[in-house]
């Protein structure tokens, strides 16, 4: 019999959360469940969840466009430390197109870039791009909604 580990355990320390799906936008809600639940099995909280969505999201639907329909996308999500998710996305690109060189290139990466400010994306030799990002387990507003007692 197998254990699953509870919600918000977050298991081992290098385990990853993985999922491919075909490089095409009818996947996005697909990847976007994929990283809330990731997110709440390490134990983000609501907002930091949706901030993870959109950053998944946003990286995927790259990838869906530099992919022209072909090929496919990996999403891995793993903790980084006790306080925050590493996110990757990867894929390769089509033939005909470069792939993204800097984070300046299409909408959905801007948005990763600004959502997360550590935010990198990496071109490889065989046409394949890396999304890279830390994502917190706690957001901002509600690290800062707590007030000492007294």
């Amino acid at each position: 019999m197998t254990t699953n580990p509870e919600p918000g355990d977050g298991g081992p320390p290098d385990q990853a959360l993985e999922l491919e799906v075909p490089s095409d936008t009818a996947h996005l809600a697909t990847a976007r469940l994929f990283a809330a639940a990731a997110g709440r099995h390490f134990g983000a909280d609501e907002e930091a969840v949706e901030d993870l969505k959109l950053g998944v999201s946003e990286a995927v639907a790259a990838a869906a466009e530099d992919g022209s329909g072909g090929g496919t996308t990996s999403i891995a999500v793993r903790p980084d430390g006790d306080s925050a998710l590493a996110v990757e996305v990867h894929w390769h690109g089509s033939e005909q197109a470069d792939a993204p060189a800097s984070m300046e290139v299409g909408m959905g990466l801007a948005v990763v870039s600004g959502l997360f400010s550590d935010a990198d994306v990496a071109a490889g030799d065989d046409g394949s791009t890396r999304v890279r990002f830390v994502a917190p387990l706690r957001s901002t507003a509600a690290a800062g909604d707590e007030e000492p007692p007294g």
